[in-house]
């Protein structure tokens, strides 16, 4: 194998485990009920499953105890008197992002993505045809009592749940369950989606159902500070704040741009992401272009990383839980 080989094979494996840890941890993907991910079905609230990514309501009143650690911190990019936010605390309501560009036009188009969930009882699990018929037909030999009345399969859309759920279909999944796990001739997989039928209706619990979000903004590049209210749907909304200033460098014209997303509705955001695509008109600058930072005023880690990464440019700053950034500009 090549050298070459060698860094490719090494960046795909680096990219499966950066696509694993950003499903685990972020969503959506972190639990196989549905294919659609867009509109993940997912066993326990997103508030205990996702550990970042997350806008909480602005001072949440539910959560009051929660709030105790919660400290505002005005961001660089914004003056004080300006009355805008970032939360850089442990329940953030808000991101943003700060670049530099160079504009001919007069106008930037940008969008905002965000997505709730919904609370659901007894969603279909999806499989494949396969598992489908190898269940059926273990279904028709099996000696569990009434084992007949517990599924509604959906052979169209390769999918299954239970037909309702009550004290005695609990009984006879469990028995099911057991049953099957003794059997040496059964597959793994028909196993696993009966527990995972049993799993997530245990107890009667709720079920969670991505809904997602998405918004087209149209931002203009003059001097200032402006708010604009982005609604969803009934009871989601954002405000959005952005800050804009003509910079004078190297004879040429630059435009700072700083925008904020803050969740002003009574519910949590997942997986919000401030997206600006390449558009004519748009150059984006590095910020090293603008302003090299002053070593003299830098810690030693961060000289280092200047001196490490000096041929990385940086074409954004994220704030708040920014996680993942791209060339491309979407954050």
């Amino acid at each position: 194998m090549s050298i070459q080989e060698d860094k490719e094979k090494q960046k795909e494996i680096r990219d499966k485990y950066i696509e694993a840890i950003s499903a685990l941890l972020l969503g959506p993907g972190s639990e196989k009920i549905n294919a659609n991910f867009a509109e993940e079905i997912i066993s326990e609230k997103p508030q205990s499953r996702y550990v970042t990514g997350i806008l909480y309501p602005f001072k949440d009143d539910v959560g009051e105890h929660e709030l105790k650690e919660v400290a505002l911190d005005i961001q660089e990019g914004f003056d004080k008197e300006d009355s805008v936010e970032i939360d850089n605390s442990f329940l953030p309501s808000s991101i943003g992002i700060t670049f530099y560009c160079k504009a001919k036009i007069k106008a930037l188009n940008l969008s905002i993505s965000t997505a709730s969930y919904e609370s659901i009882k007894n969603p279909y699990v999806e499989t494949t045809t396969k598992t489908l018929e190898t269940l059926q037909y273990y279904l028709l030999e099996s000696k569990v009592e009434k084992v007949e009345q517990l599924f509604e399969i959906d052979e169209e859309e390769k999918r299954i749940r239970l037909k309702n759920y009550n004290e005695e279909t609990d009984k006879i999944i469990n028995n099911l369950s057991k049953e099957m796990y003794k059997s040496e001739t059964l597959d793994a997989d028909t196993k696993f989606l009966v527990n995972k039928i049993k799993n997530i209706n245990y107890g009667k619990k709720n079920c969670f159902q991505r809904k997602p979000f998405e918004s087209g903004v149209l931002l203009e590049l003059r001097d200032g500070v402006r708010t604009q209210e982005i609604k969803f749907d009934e009871g989601c909304s954002v405000h959005l704040f952005s800050k804009i200033k003509e910079l004078k460098v190297a004879n040429e014209n630059v435009v700072a741009v700083t925008v904020v997303v803050k969740n002003v509705s009574k519910n949590h955001f997942f997986q919000t992401e401030i997206k600006i695509p390449a558009q004519e008109g748009i150059d984006f600058v590095a910020s090293e272009d603008i302003k090299i930072p002053d070593l003299a005023k830098l810690d030693p880690e961060d000289a280092m990383n200047l001196f490490l990464y000096r041929q990385k440019k940086t074409y954004a700053h994220g704030r708040g839980y920014l996680l993942f950034g791209k060339r491309r500009m979407e954050i």
